[in-house]
């Protein structure tokens, strides 16, 4: 959550996003599949320097072939499918 890594431990933009980047890519080399949900607030996250941070986070994990990324939509037809 951007309030508790931004506003109570003050990440800068650039450590917000490694840190995301960080959680994702361990998650990744863990065993099954996980949802990772973002949760952002503009007035935090939204920012002009922290988005430019995060899109450049977001490419980088683009490229890991662990890592998808999903609408709401798509993580919930996965779900029903895997049912």
């Amino acid at each position: 959550n951007d309030f508790s890594l931004v506003l109570t431990k003050h990440l800068d933009a650039r450590q917000y996003a490694q840190a995301l980047e960080d959680h994702v890519r361990q998650l990744a080399k863990e065993p099954g599949e996980k949802v990772v949900c973002l949760g952002m607030h503009t007035f935090v996250a939204g920012t002009p320097a922290r988005v430019l941070a995060l899109s450049e986070a977001f490419g980088r994990l683009k490229s890991c072939p662990e890592v998808r990324f999903a609408t709401a939509a798509q993580v919930h037809d996965a779900v029903r499918k895997a049912r």
